[in-house]
């Protein structure tokens, strides 16, 4: 039996005369096969892998910094090393779908900083 994911996204910006908005509405994605990775884990201020543990078929990806202070970097692997791609200063977060089998590599700027991670079964 498939299940269904809702992804909400709004955003809004007001900069002096400068004034943007975007409201797409709602996607409602099918979730083929049942499960979910979401851990907190604490990314170093040097490469490593973001685990996928026991995720099948990789579909939507959300990471959060739950950092005060410091942001912290992600990208897929290429060659054995990261290649730069999301930056999420403290506190924010990104949602985004996954290409099945991408290894995906953070690094955090100046300490470890905590994220949490969740990754849906496709």
């Amino acid at each position: 039996m498939a299940g269904t994911l809702t992804i909400n996204v709004s955003h809004s910006l007001v900069n002096g005369k400068h004034k943007e908005s975007f409201n797409p509405g709602t996607i409602i994605v099918t979730q083929t096969n049942l499960g979910a990775f979401a851990p907190t884990i604490s990314v170093v201020t040097t490469e490593e892998v973001i685990p996928q543990t026991d995720i099948g078929t990789l579909g939507w990806c959300v990471l959060q910094n739950l950092d005060a202070t410091n942001f912290v970097e992600f990208g897929p692997e290429s060659a054995g090393v990261m290649v730069g791609f999301v930056k999420l200063k403290a506190g924010e977060h990104g949602t985004f779908r996954l290409k099945p089998g991408i290894v995906i590599r953070g690094k955090a700027d100046t300490a470890a900083v905590e994220v949490k991670i969740i990754i849906y079964e496709d």
